[in-house]
């Protein structure tokens, strides 16, 4: 028979490593992402008294735009972590 135990801890070992690699790597990037946003904003916030009207409008609405996200981003990463401790605390065995 193919679905042996070793078979299924093998392909839970794999899965598992391969979502914490993901989610590794996924973190790394949007931690790069969001340092140079904050370079970004810095390089507005100095530019700021030299734009006028629209420019400066138009980039207030991208500043509050990335502020959602990056919300929205941290909320979804706080829900994960607190599925994974959930599952940790259920089952430790498999953690």
């Amino acid at each position: 028979m193919w679905l042996n135990e070793d078979a299924v801890a093998n392909a839970f070992a794999s899965t598992k490593h391969f979502f914490g690699q993901a989610w590794h790597t996924g973190r790394k990037v949007l931690n790069q992402m969001d340092r140079y946003a904050d370079l970004g904003l810095r390089l507005f916030g100095a530019a700021a008294p030299l734009l006028g009207g629209r420019a400066l409008e138009s980039g207030l609405q991208v500043v509050d735009a990335y502020s959602k996200v990056r919300r929205q981003a941290e909320q979804l990463g706080d829900d994960v972590e607190r599925t994974h401790q959930r599952f940790r605390a259920a089952a430790p065995e498999l953690f």
